[in-house]
């Protein structure tokens, strides 16, 4: 068995995803597994370092040992297009420090001396690969526990509520930085929903920025930020999901995280029509794309309408799900690459 430390970069959603859960996963192959934001002296022996998005001078010479020393593996797994964040300022202080070119360097020597570079998207891959020549597409999973929830129609089974007479739930999550996806058409349909027959539930954003962008309709339901992304996903009821997104190259290498959760919780989705919702929405299948300008309302209106719509296309979702589990994608491509041995 082998010993790794997984170094997050944070501990939101991106680290949960990419080294918490993937340790978890590991250790329950019987490996010995760190992982933290701070390096623990007891992992120096390890067999392998994954870091993300490593940029800061620092750790970049603990970095370039390791790497020159060749007795560990080391992974540098990248999450998000650093190079496109100034396209989104809503970001604020984190879209100007990847925005300068000793940072930028600094994460392309990282990553191209590493054993492998991991990117959570294709797109992000390409990226990647016009610099590096260790690159691997590793994409994001999601425990098979999830898999064990309840999804939409199990709740009405489970509570012996009719479809005929239950009331969706369009729902919408994010943050004080995805708020800005929100397009005015896409809070038309939520401001709108209780007039089709449905409810709203928007998950992230208080209430204060719900009613500044015009969401915070009679009838709607305000979560606001909910720590912890197991948390997280115990918060969501909702019958149909809305992933709204613009098109910017910084979008276009993102990971379909929303598409991701909403299938594990057997939950169709209307996204915007960008390369990762594409790659991962079957269309018509397990939910609905929608290009830039597109129409929203009509096929969230069908959705409302149709209860065995909802229900065909949260099944759908729910068996292209399975390939996703964080547990398969360890054995896969976590575990091999880690101790499989340098190139």
């Amino acid at each position: 068995m082998g010993k790794a430390w997984l170094w997050s970069a944070d501990e939101g959603g991106c680290g949960w995803y990419r080294t918490v859960i993937v340790a978890e996963a590991l250790r329950a192959r019987g490996h010995d597994i760190g992982q933290g934001i701070e390096f623990q002296g007891e992992y120096l022996d390890a067999d392998a370092v994954m870091v993300q998005r490593l940029s800061l001078p620092g750790p970049t010479t603990s970095w370039a040992r390791w790497n020159f020393e060749h007795s560990k593996t080391t992974v540098f797994d990248a999450d998000d297009d650093y190079f496109h964040m100034y396209q989104h300022p809503e970001f604020g202080p984190a879209a100007t420090e990847y925005s300068k070119s000793q940072v930028q360097a600094r994460l392309l020597a990282n990553a191209a001396s590493a054993t492998f570079t991991t990117c959570a998207s294709w797109r992000l891959a390409e990226i990647f690969d016009i610099y590096c020549n260790n690159v691997v597409m590793v994409p994001n999973g999601l425990p098979e526990r999830y898999l064990a929830y309840e999804a939409p129609w199990e709740r009405l089974e489970k509570l012996g509520v009719g479809a005929a007479i239950h009331r969706p739930v369009v729902g919408w999550a994010g943050s004080a930085f995805t708020q800005w996806e929100l397009s005015g058409d896409v809070r038309r349909v939520l401001a709108s929903v209780g007039d089709w027959g449905g409810r709203a539930h928007t998950v992230g954003v208080p209430y204060d920025h719900a009613r500044k962008l015009g969401i915070a309709q009679p009838g709607t339901r305000i979560t606001g930020w909910v720590p912890g992304t197991d948390k997280y996903l115990d918060t969501i009821d909702f019958d149909i999901w809305l992933a709204p997104y613009r098109r910017t190259e910084y979008n276009e290498a993102k990971v379909a995280t929303k598409a991701l959760e909403a299938a594990f919780l057997g939950i169709p989705i209307v996204a915007s029509d960008t390369t990762p919702y594409r790659q991962f929405v079957v269309e018509g299948e397990t939910g609905f794309l929608i290009p830039p300008g597109g129409d929203w309302e009509t096929p969230v209106r069908e959705l409302i309408n149709n209860p065995e719509l909802r229900e065909s296309m949260g099944r759908a979702a729910r068996e292209v799900a399975q390939k996703f589990t964080v547990e398969r994608l360890a054995a896969t491509y976590w575990e091999p690459l880690l101790f499989g041995g340098r190139k």
